[in-house]
């Protein structure tokens, strides 16, 4: 059997030859009322994927057992496929869960005749998680978050959250504040929530709540809070600590959130207060240090979180690393959320004897790599989820929780280049091992897209793989998401940006460039890349339910690394072409008319035109040299 996929991979599988045919003269028994649910789950597979009808029972001696068994612990499983019957034991119904997901991926593949097997698995990792960002413009509809769930269970998650800041759950007594805005309700936030529980995943309130707060800041309603004056003309992304009506409002947030979520958990992020020390936090910085008002102003919150809502506490960790003197001040029922994106940074190896020996229950959380890129950074993300895996288990790490983040200049690329770093990360959190492409790759074509032509899967990864042209890697982006974000510039400009990019890497990670790694983007390669990515596209025979959206996702994902490709060449070539600039513009209208009905589709409405400002401008200056090419 070995072309038979099982993702994540399972830590002992034995295969002793033959196959055993499921008819309908089978039946299932629960053995524990407690699983029942799963039975219910198993006869729904066995309807949709065969055909077949079979009867449930809480007692009796059925060809198919579900049972609970105490010497496993509770995310362990056993799954045993014998001449004339199925039994799948779990330590707990999560377990057994996670069973029947196993056997579910076999049926999809073997259909009524499986394979004969013995499956012993368990987790390296007691907690799996998966992180998308829905603060930055990209609010998805329910039916999207729906879909990612299915997908996340299917890959044996745990843990889901949803990434807030600014106005994206609507907040009653905020909501006159951003009438033009399409968050998600509370009602559908529970929604979302009961179908995570349905789905064993733990969904987790996240919501940032002291830096990346400007969305809040500017508006005029909230500029109070900020750390700096009104007449310094910077409102900042950072509530001011001094100030108790900043925690005022951060309390009123999370009493309206946290009804809407049945987790014991809350995330409160606390990430990045780049503006803290400064205005009018300077004056006490400078008397007790920023490291003790950062945690003054976390006790705070903590107090509230875990000591009136009972919830444990989890928060970003890139401020205490900076302060390590200040983990002896934090209570040990918190988690922290250690992070890092990119490959060149070894930040999990760097962070993780700290927080071992803080005796903090913590997280390493890596990324997908999909935003700033278009396309997604394939070589990038795998490196960065099997370092924090890797050092996850060196140095006890509780879970590994993969992040999805938007970005900030309009969140253009589409769900689907998420995926490979959401598979991945869930490969690696179960099992260790089970490094490298070739089952990403497969599940991708057989599970996520059911491409008959296996395409898509490899198609994702090499147009993901895109930055590697570009002459050298830049930290969280890439060069050809940034020409479309710098717009129309001289190759003078263009040169001066990536060489402050440049300076900027040597100093932040310490590696040595050539400055004539700004000559290597490869424009052949490129060429290349985008016309076999074309024909392999049209090669693919997708069955997945979304297929003619993800088709068209794809294609316009290959149409807008093919316009920034097109800049970037015209930049460096100084063209001022007025026939050029026509072209180009009327393949921006082409980017945006498939655009607007993809992200609809998707995902709410509100932030939409805000989204494509930038590519509004870099429309508005095709048709400006246009028109002063026929001036002159």
């Amino acid at each position: 059997m070995s072309d038979l996929l099982i993702v994540p991979r399972p830590q002992i599988c034995e295969f002793s030859g033959g196959h055993i045919t499921i008819n309908s003269s089978w039946e299932i028994t629960c053995t524990d009322y407690r699983v029942s649910q799963v039975g219910i789950e198993l006869q729904e597979l066995l309807l949709a994927q065969l055909h077949i009808q079979v009867p449930l029972y809480k007692t009796g001696n059925s060809q198919i057992n579900l049972a609970l068994n105490e010497s496993l612990q509770e995310q362990e499983y056993k799954l045993v496929v014998e001449e004339a019957s199925i039994q799948i034991m779990g330590g707990s119904v999560l377990g057994v869960h996670y069973g029947f997901v196993t056997l579910k991926q076999i049926i999809m593949q073997s259909g009524s005749s499986l394979p004969i097997l013995k499956i012993h698995d368990w987790p390296a990792f007691e907690v799996r998680g998966f992180m998308h960002d829905i603060g930055r413009l990209k609010i998805p509809k329910i039916e999207t978050v729906y879909r990612m769930i299915d997908m996340l269970s299917d890959l044996k998650i745990n843990q889901f959250q949803l990434y807030m800041e600014g106005y994206c759950f609507e907040y009653e007594q905020y909501k006159q504040n951003w009438p033009e805005a399409t968050p998600i309700t509370k009602e559908e936030m529970q929604a979302i929530d009961r179908y995570a529980k349905q789905k064993f995943i733990e969904l987790v309130p996240n919501q940032n709540s002291f830096g990346h707060m400007e969305k809040w800041l500017n508006n005029d309603a909230f500029s109070y809070l900020s750390l700096y004056e009104e007449s310094e003309g910077n409102r900042g992304s950072t509530l001011d600590p001094t100030n108790p009506a900043s925690f005022h409002f951060v309390r009123n947030l999370f009493n309206e959130l946290l009804p809407a979520f049945s987790s014991n958990k809350v995330n409160i992020n606390f990430d990045e207060p780049f503006d803290l020390g400064r205005g009018k936090s300077k004056e006490l910085s400078d008397e007790v240090g920023v490291g003790n008002v950062y945690v003054q102003f976390f006790e705070k919150l903590y107090q509230l979180l875990a000591k009136e809502h009972g919830k444990s506490v989890m928060l970003w960790g890139d401020v205490l690393m900076n302060h390590p003197e200040m983990l002896d001040r934090l209570p040990k029922d918190i988690t922290l959320l250690d992070w890092g994106y990119d490959q060149k940074m070894k930040t999990f190896e760097k962070n993780g004897p700290v927080l071992q020996a803080s005796g903090i229950d913590f997280y390493f959380c890596p990324g997908t790599s999909a935003w700033h890129s278009l396309a997604g950074k394939t070589d990038n993300m795998m490196n960065n989820i099997e370092d924090a895996v890797c050092a996850g288990k060196k140095y006890g790490a509780k879970g590994i929780l993969n992040t999805d983040w938007g970005d900030v200049h309009g969140n253009w690329h589409y769900l689907p280049i998420s995926y490979p770093g959401m598979v991945y990360g869930a490969q690696l959190s179960w099992n260790v091992e089970n490094k490298g492409k070739a089952d990403l790759v497969k599940y991708l074509d057989r599970f996520i897209f059911r491409d008959e032509q296996e395409q898509i899967g490899q198609l994702l990864l090499d147009i993901g793989n895109y930055f590697q042209l570009e002459g050298y890697d830049l930290h969280d982006a890439t060069m050809t998401y940034n020409t479309l974000t710098n717009g129309l510039l001289s190759a003078e400009k263009d040169r001066e940006i990536y060489l402050d990019n440049l300076w900027a890497l040597r100093e932040y990670f310490d590696i040595h460039f050539d400055q004539s790694v700004l000559n290597h983007y490869d424009f052949a390669g490129f060429r290349k890349l985008i016309a076999d990515a074309k024909i392999r596209l049209e090669q693919s025979v997708l069955q997945c339910d979304d297929k003619e959206i993800v088709y068209m996702e794809i294609q316009n994902t290959i149409r807008f690394i093919e316009h920034a490709v097109t800049l970037k060449e015209m930049i460096k070539k100084d063209e001022q072409n007025p026939t050029r600039f026509e072209k180009m513009k009327s393949h921006l209208l082409e980017i945006l008319s498939a655009h607007e009905p993809l992200w609809r589709y998707r995902n709410k409405g509100g932030n939409y035109e805000i989204s494509i400002k930038t590519l509004q401008s870099l429309l508005t200056q095709y048709e400006d040299m246009i028109e002063n090419e026929k001036q002159s």
